[in-house]
Formats: C-alpha cells, structure tokens, sequence
C-alpha cells in the first residue's frame, strides 16, 4: 500500500519527536537494533515513499512501538509506545532501602534485539539523570562561594 508525501511527512516529524523523547541520536537508533542511520536519515527527511518492512519493523522496535505503530502513523493515527505496560514497578519488592535502585537489568525483554534497545534507553536516561545532577551540584556550589 503506497501513502502519499504528506503521510511519509508525518511519519518523519513521529520518529524525530520519539527520538528526541528518548535522547537518542540517529546512531543510538542504530545501535539499539533500528535501521541504519542512512535509512533512519531518509525516513526523518520523508525522501523516500517505501522502505523494506523489515527496516520498519526495526525502526518500531529500537523507537519501543508496538508492531503496526508505523503504519498507524501513516494511516493518520498515532504510534503505541510498547513498554509503557511491560515495565515493572520501580520496585516490585518494596523492601529497598530509599535512594536503591534495585536490580538495574530487572524487567528486561527476552528477546536480544530488544534488550540491547531497551539498555541503551536506559543508558541514555541515566547519562542524563547524571548530567543534570552534577550541574545542579555545580551550581548549589557556586551559590554557596558567591555568598
């Protein structure tokens, strides 16, 4: 089923909208299992009208949509984020000590393609967590010699 331009437009602004949601780069995308980052540049930029379903099936997986989430966006309709549901509670057991974040590979997926995605979330998230609290740290300290 072919879609017309403005259908592969919106697919575009979808995929680089989700990519920023999750801070990933076209190669994090890449490197999660997604398609290749020529692929992933043409799909951003709408330049082509067709890809193989394999490079969308990728695509979906390293973004966390679920299956069909493509082809929903190119239909009109919106993309369905996949682990939202599958992920456990910060902690299940609830018999950490505050501030512990428990097992850091617990409620991974079985699958490799997926797990090695959702690890590079997961780095992403917590090289930004850790970026944000040193420069908070560097500006309480900042404060603290100014005063």
């Amino acid at each position: 089923m072919s879609h017309p331009i403005e259908d592969w437009q919106r697919l575009a602004e979808c995929v680089s909208q989700r990519r920023a949601q999750l801070g990933l780069t076209q190669e994090d995308v890449r490197a999660a299992g997604g398609p290749s980052t020529v692929t992933l540049r043409y799909i951003e930029s709408a330049s082509q009208d067709s890809y193989k379903s394999n490079s969308l099936t990728r695509l979906e997986r390293a973004l966390d949509w679920a299956a069909g989430s493509v082809e929903a966006v190119l239909a009109g309709g919106e993309p369905t984020e996949r682990s939202a549901a599958k992920r456990p509670p910060s902690n299940p057991e609830g018999d950490s000590e505050a501030g512990e974040i428990g097992d850091p590979l617990a409620g991974l997926p079985e699958d490799p393609d997926e797990r090695l995605a959702e690890l590079v979330r997961r780095n992403k998230a917590i090289g930004r967590e850790i970026e944000r609290l040193v420069l908070d740290g560097n500006e309480r300290s900042e404060d603290r010699h100014a005063g």
